[in-house]
């Protein structure tokens, strides 16, 4: 027997004798129990019942999700909130950034035209100064002045000092100990008189090494930390114009001087002596 697509079955029970309808729902897989076969008002009941309880727990669902839709807007609104002002605020930094880079710009170039006179003046201050590298620690003694004017006068160059010799002081730089097994410090000398720091300088670079406790000992201009790293900067140019038979000279302050068949060059920076 069919009723509405469902399928229905005839079963006895065993204490009263009577049978019972049960329909097999296609949707729910429930069965509708009736005492009679016949009995249109209890499959309604029980539709009726099925129906509400649906509706009931879609009306949960529909409540649950309504909260955390609401969570959601609430979420959105703060987020809104936070971008609006974000975008406020940086409509209000984007002049303001504006203007701090034109004082950047200002005060680079102030720092520049205060740099040049400051460079100008350290560089004449340590015009008269003798950079003396590769002495043995302690070899100078308690008074290293005493030990160097009279190394520098006695052993160094016995010959061609003028009687003008004035020997300021003589101290190690930096002031700080280095730690153990570093090489000795400079030592740097104040001579007054350019013509003895000239003669002195020339005499060295032109003698066989300086020898002080089976170490070699060289002297050199002392030169500004800036004027240090423009002269280094020659270093791969004259290793090259070795490699090539050139001859060169590296000029006060940084200037290097290329000869080649009577013909001179001058270049003030390593980039255009590569050029």
């Amino acid at each position: 027997m069919h009723r509405n697509k469902a399928t229905c079955t005839l079963s006895h029970s065993a204490d009263s004798g009577a049978y019972q309808e049960w329909s097999n729902c296609s949707d729910t897989g429930d069965c509708i129990p009736s005492t009679n076969p016949a009995s249109p008002i209890d499959k309604l009941d029980w539709i009726l019942k099925k129906i509400h309880e649906s509706w009931t727990a879609i009306e949960h669902h529909i409540n649950s999700i309504a909260s955390d839709l609401g969570i959601l807007r609430d979420d959105h609104k703060k987020l809104a909130d936070k971008v609006h002002a974000a975008e406020g605020t940086r409509t209000e930094l984007v002049p303001q950034h504006a203007r701090n880079l034109d004082s950047l710009a200002d005060l680079q170039c102030r720092i520049q035209q205060l740099h040049d006179p400051t460079e100008d003046a350290e560089g004449r201050a340590r015009r008269n100064n003798t950079r003396i590298v590769g002495l043995p620690v302690s070899e100078e003694g308690a008074n290293p002045t005493k030990f160097i004017k009279k190394w520098l006068r006695i052993t160094v160059v016995p010959h061609g000092l003028s009687p003008m010799f004035v020997f300021k002081r003589a101290h190690r730089v930096p002031a700080c100990r280095p730690p153990l097994g570093a090489p000795p410090r400079p030592i740097v000398a104040w001579i007054l008189n350019y013509r003895d720091r000239d003669h002195l300088l020339q005499t060295t670079w032109r003698s066989s090494p300086i020898k002080v406790a089976n170490a070699t000992v060289l002297l050199f201009s002392d030169y500004t930390l800036e004027v240090q790293w423009r002269r280094a900067s020659y270093q791969s140019v004259k290793k090259k114009l070795c490699e090539e038979g050139l001859k060169y000279a590296l000029l006060f302050l940084a200037c290097l001087k290329i000869m080649h068949d009577d013909c001179s060059l001058f270049f003030g920076t390593s980039n255009a002596a590569w050029d």
